[in-house]
């Protein structure tokens, strides 16, 4: 492995290294050690997969605590242990070191039997090189916690795992599939620990009897006046649908133009928020008790000045309406926290908790969109894969692309975190552009004509 080579690995995975031998021990199999002598990455393996599992279990204890006298988690342990099993699973790992190209035949040192057998092609060895990669960060950084981190989180995604098609996070239920297998995606189960932790009557299910060769099951939260009827061949499979109509309409907000209801229950603020799309009612219901102890002697307003564009005027309104806190959907289900930064300066989003997503950012971006026609591609799926800027896949009239190199120090030839699933968000809950999936060439936002005059 030439300087060339471990320079290009180094920029892939953030770090650089002190002592270059611990990158190439982390190619080297033990097939070449046995015939040529020398280290093989076993033991960095073995390092590694100890980093990789606190850190997943790190992430995923931040993402979900709420903070109390103790320590306090919205999900149950099964659920975080079934989440970190699938972030740590073998196939997860090798699908990464694909993703960030680290998997390159003439990187590896292996025994000629293993050179013929093509064995860097085998998910097991992209897991190990992942794993030793990592080894040999936790070692070269002398244990530095920061430093491997963020080298984990980069290499496993951690920040977009709401995003990846390959995780179950969030309980997301695909409304295609009509097959709920695995535990973390059941409605029946989810539902029973969502409400038993809100403490919120649990849904009640009628069975409604047979006919014309189906089952026929209600599911109702009559609290609520949700009630929604399924059927499928079974009994079970009628419950099961039924559940999952409920599900959908509690659990996953979609975008449009939402109202705010309040109740009290038990003791307990619930708000029911609710919407429209596509002509179709969503409701989610959710326990701002919990919410309010979270967020109290944090709230704050944004200032809004004279020499503030319509889109900065718009955020700002936006979010000093929800308080300085809000939920917005996300594109492929699910909700992200937003809040506004302790500076005034911008938002902070859940899943991007180091970047202040400034103001000025917001306005820039829609100029840019104007300025081609109106449409701006996000550039998320490039960035992640490793896409260097500039490039025909990370243009520079993409959102990565453009903020990358205007706002965060970036250079053409340069990779780049993915940000723009989390702008991109944002504008389409503000309503200041429609955030769409892929078209052939990418997701891509379309600014409001409202905005289309934008200075």
């Amino acid at each position: 492995m030439d300087i060339k080579q471990v320079k290009e690995i180094e920029s892939k995975i953030g770090f650089t290294f002190q002592n270059r031998n611990l990158l190439q021990q982390a190619y080297t199999r033990r097939s070449f050690s046995q015939e040529n002598g020398g280290l093989d990455n076993e033991v960095l393996e073995f390092i590694g997969d100890a980093a990789i599992y606190f850190y997943v279990m790190q992430v995923l204890i931040e993402k979900y605590k709420i903070r109390s006298n103790g320590l306090f988690t919205e999900l149950f342990e099964d659920k975080l242990s079934q989440m970190r099993k699938e972030i740590i699973a073998g196939k997860n790992l090798a699908r990464n070191a694909d993703r960030l190209g680290l998997v390159v035949a003439e990187y590896f040192l292996l025994g000629r039997s293993d050179w013929q057998q093509q064995i860097y092609e085998q998910e097991s060895v992209k897991e190990d090189l992942l794993e030793s990669i990592i080894g040999a960060v936790v070692v070269d950084s002398d244990y530095d916690s920061k430093k491997i981190r963020a080298v984990v989180v980069r290499l496993l995604d951690l920040e977009h795992l709401e995003d990846s098609p390959h995780i179950g996070f969030g309980f997301a239920i695909d409304k295609h599939d009509s097959k709920i297998d695995s535990d973390h995606k059941n409605p029946i189960n989810y539902l029973q620990e969502l409400f038993r932790a809100k403490k919120i009557p649990k849904p009640k299910y009628i069975d409604l009897g047979m006919h014309d060769g189906e089952w026929f099951t209600a599911a109702e939260i009559s609290e609520y006046g949700l009630n929604y009827k399924a059927s499928a061949t079974s009994k079970k499979g009628s419950k099961l649908q039924a559940a999952k109509k409920l599900y959908e309409k509690v659990c996953k907000k979609l975008d449009g133009s939402p109202f705010v209801r309040s109740t009290r229950h038990s003791g307990m603020d619930i708000m029911i928020d609710a919407g429209l799309m596509g002509g179709t009612p969503f409701i989610e219901i959710r326990d701002e008790t919990i919410q309010t102890h979270k967020n109290k002697g944090e709230i704050q307003m944004a200032k809004i000045e004279n020499n503030d564009s319509k889109v900065v005027k718009t955020l700002k309104e936006k979010m000093n309406q929800q308080g300085g806190r809000a939920h917005m959907p996300m594109l492929k289900g699910g909700f992200q926290e937003i809040w506004l930064s302790s500076d005034g300066k911008g938002i902070i989003a859940n899943g991007l908790k180091d970047v202040v997503l400034k103001w000025e950012h917001f306005a820039a971006i829609v100029r840019k969109a104007i300025s081609i026609g109106g449409k701006m591609y996000r550039g998320d799926s490039a960035a992640q894969d490793g896409a260097r800027i500039g490039s025909d896949k990370l243009s520079l009239d993409t959102i990565d692309g453009y903020i990358s190199k205007k706002f965060y120090g970036a250079s053409e030839g340069d990779t780049t975190l993915r940000r723009s699933t989390y702008y991109s968000a944002i504008l389409n809950w503000a309503e200041i552009a429609k955030n769409c999936r892929a078209d052939g060439k990418g997701g891509y936002i379309i600014i409001n004509l409202d905005y289309s005059e934008e200075e």
